[in-house]
């Protein structure tokens, strides 16, 4: 019995030092770690595209409006004393800023005109017509945006048959068209007649030149009568 005993008492020694040494010697558990990564890049914006293309040219915005005088139309108003056949009279209408002692071309600055015009005016008649474009009217000069800055000059050059002919104004008035590239009229000032209050008296050999001036927004502002011993040379000039 004391045998079995120390025997018992043996094994139990033995036993708890083997699991003693396993514990010891267990091999570590492999830890994983879970690395945080990086997210990829947001992709970079799409490119805008390119401008559409018709026949080759690139669409842009359409065409602001840019007005010009189109046409001009007078209407003369004569008094007790005719315009004489075969007498003559020009009219112009042209830039305020011209200068012909500057070297002004006439071309540059005049925008519609009739020469030498020989039509008997009646007595207390009322007469009207239209003045023909210089150069087309396809020019800049005939820009309102021009006109504005400059104002315009309406005039008449009286050239008698005979000294003692005369001939009596008593009213004039201008009418005006304004227009944009379209053919479209300008909102205020399409259609526009401009009338000089004091346009009348006598044009003969020696007061010959009559000239209505006209602001920037194409209102007529005074008229008056010349003296023009140099007309015939002035018309010269402009040819």
């Amino acid at each position: 019995m004391k045998k079995l005993l120390t025997i018992s008492v043996l094994v139990f020694f033995i036993t708890g030092n083997m699991n003693a040494q396993s514990t010891l010697y267990e091999k570590p558990v492999k830890r994983t770690q879970t690395l945080k990564t990086m997210s990829d890049p947001a992709p970079a914006p799409a490119p805008a595209p390119a401008p559409t293309q018709v026949n080759n040219v690139q669409k842009t915005a359409p065409n602001l409006p840019i007005y010009r005088i189109t046409s001009a139309r007078i209407h003369i108003l004569t008094g007790n004393d005719n315009k004489e056949f075969p007498s003559k009279v020009s009219f112009s209408l042209y830039q305020k800023n011209y200068d012909e002692s500057k070297g002004d071309r006439w071309e540059d600055f005049g925008l519609f005109e009739v020469r030498q015009l020989k039509n008997e005016m009646k007595i207390n008649s009322n007469t009207e017509m239209g003045l023909g474009p210089i150069n087309n009217g396809n020019t800049s000069k005939n820009y309102l945006s021009n006109i504005q800055n400059s104002g315009l000059v309406f005039e008449i050059i009286y050239d008698p048959n005979f000294f003692a002919d005369a001939w009596r104004i008593e009213g004039i008035s201008l009418t005006l068209e304004v227009k944009d590239q379209n053919g479209n009229y300008h909102p205020t000032l399409g259609s526009k007649t401009i009338n000089f209050q004091n346009a009348t008296g006598f044009l003969n050999g020696e007061y010959r030149r009559m000239v209505c001036s006209i602001d920037g927004s194409l209102n007529g502002i005074t008229a008056s009568i010349e003296k023009c011993s140099d007309c015939f040379l002035l018309w010269k000039k402009r040819l």
